[in-house]
């Protein structure tokens, strides 16, 4: 018969700001299944990670922890931006809760690793699925933005559409802008995700995986009068 202690879910925090690692460090105390290994420095963590099952980090740790580790992951991230989120999910964190989060979606969060399930928090999961309004793509653009999803380049985009590489530069600022993205790939994965979809794009399995996480967190959420209704089977458009 195994122990209660030994039937306890090894947990380890790796978060930069001493004073989130103590309050997570705590609340893991406070669950009922699992206990703390350590709130470790950058120089324990490759010994520590060895005993845990489950790790609550911060946006760089998760990044440093040995690509064979076999554990639940967990960010507690000071923004949510799609991009980022994206990173992570691909980088097989299977938590994504935002600081300033209640603390049941921090729990949530853990528990559902535990369990090797995804879980984003409403912030994370609102931003996914909808993100911030934003002027409408043209034509033009969404032509342009299939193919800087599938990785072409300003020069070849110009010489498919028959225009020059001036214009295609012109076209990628303007959906950047009016995505709010950082990136040509941030802009692509944006687009997919509000229902912008390049038909052709052969990023569309890692979006597709992000979109899935997001509009399985939104069928759970609590909604306010200040959140868009949450879609259906289809990611609505929004143009």
């Amino acid at each position: 018969m195994h122990s209660k202690t030994a039937s306890r879910r090894r947990a380890l925090v790796l978060h930069s700001d001493p004073i989130v690692a103590t309050g997570v460090a705590t609340l893991l105390s406070s669950m009922a299944g699992f206990e703390v290994v350590g709130l470790a420095t950058r120089h324990q963590r490759d010994e520590l990670i060895k005993f845990a099952e489950i790790a609550v980090c911060d946006e760089l740790a998760w990044r440093l922890l040995p690509k064979d580790a076999t554990i639940g992951i967990v960010v507690l991230a000071r923004s949510a931006r799609v991009f980022d989120i994206q990173a992570a999910i691909e980088g097989g964190v299977l938590g994504h809760v935002v600081l300033g989060s209640d603390l049941d979606e921090i729990e949530g969060a853990i528990r559902a690793a535990s369990h090797r399930r995804r879980y984003l928090c409403r912030r994370s999961a609102k931003e996914v699925t909808n993100g911030s309004p934003t002027e409408a793509l043209t034509d033009r653009e969404r032509d342009v933005l299939a193919l800087v999803a599938n990785g072409l380049s300003n020069k070849t985009i110009g010489a498919r559409l028959d225009i020059g590489v001036g214009t295609v530069k012109s076209h990628v600022r303007s959906i950047m802008f009016k995505l709010r993205a950082c990136s040509r790939t941030e802009a692509a994965s944006i687009a997919a995700l509000r229902g912008l979809r390049p038909a052709q794009s052969t990023e569309g399995g890692r979006v597709d995986q992000l979109v899935e996480v997001a509009m399985s967190v939104y069928s759970r959420v609590s909604w306010s009068p200040s959140m868009p209704e949450p879609p259906g089977n289809e990611v609505a458009s929004f143009d």
